[in-house]
C-alpha cells in the first residue's frame, strides 16, 4: 500500500495553491500555472512509481521461541534483513498480543549500508502466562523523494511464545497427552 506523507501535502500547499490563485487572479499566467502543476504532478508520479521498490529485499526474522516470565521485563530479538545492503530507514511494527505491555508499538530502524542483517531488541513485559504468536509484522519505508510511504504486511516466520502449557490468547488450550 502506498500513502502520502506530510512532505507531499506541504509541497502541494507550496506549489499548487499559489499557482491556482495566480491563475485565478491573472488569466495570462494560467500557462505558467499549468506548467507548474504538470511538473509537480510528474515528479510526484515518478516518486510514487519508484516507491514501490522501497521495501524490496527487506525481511524480518523473529526467534522461533521466545521464553519469557510473567511480570518480568523481557526482550524480543528482531533481525531485519537488507538484501540490497543499501542504507535505509524503515518503520517496523509488531502487533504484540494485548497480554504484553510494550513502551512502543513501532520502531524506526536505521539499516546501515553494506550490511545484510541488522538486529535490535524489542522490550516488552508479559502480563499473563500463555503461548502467543504474532500474526504479522508491519513495515514502512519512504519513497526516494519522500512524498510517499510504502507499507507492507508480512507474516512472521516464527512466533513469540512462552509457557507452552498455559493459555492461548483466544482461549484455553487442551493438553496433547
Amino acid at each position: 500500500m502506498i500513502v502520502p506523507r506530510a512532505k507531499l501535502l506541504f509541497w502541494v500547499s507550496v506549489v499548487v495553491l499559489p499557482f491556482a490563485l495566480l491563475a485565478g487572479v491573472e488569466p495570462a499566467a494560467s500557462y505558467v500555472s499549468l506548467v507548474a502543476f504538470g511538473s509537480f504532478l510528474t515528479l510526484a508520479l515518478v516518486d510514487a512509481v519508484r516507491a514501490r521498490a522501497s521495501l524490496t529485499g527487506i525481511s524480518v526474522v523473529l526467534p522461533e521461541v521466545a521464553r519469557m516470565s510473567k511480570d518480568r521485563a523481557a526482550t524480543l530479538e528482531v533481525r531485519v534483513g537488507n538484501a540490497r545492503q543499501k542504507r535505509k530507514i524503515i518503520r517496523l511494527g509488531l502487533p504484540l498480543p494485548r497480554e504484553f505491555d510494550s513502551q512502543q508499538e513501532e520502531a524506526v530502524v536505521d539499516l546501515p549500508g553494506g550490511v545484510e542483517w541488522s538486529r535490535f531488541n524489542w522490550a516488552c513485559l508479559p502480563r499473563k502466562r500463555g503461548n502467543y504468536s504474532l500474526d504479522a509484522v508491519y513495515l514502512e519505508a519512504g519513497s526516494p523523494f519522500g512524498f510517499w510511504a510504502v507499507r507492507k504486511q508480512e507474516p512472521p516466520p516464527s512466533a513469540a511464545g512462552r509457557s507452552p502449557r498455559s493459555f492461548k490468547s483466544n482461549g484455553p488450550r487442551r493438553s496433547m497427552w
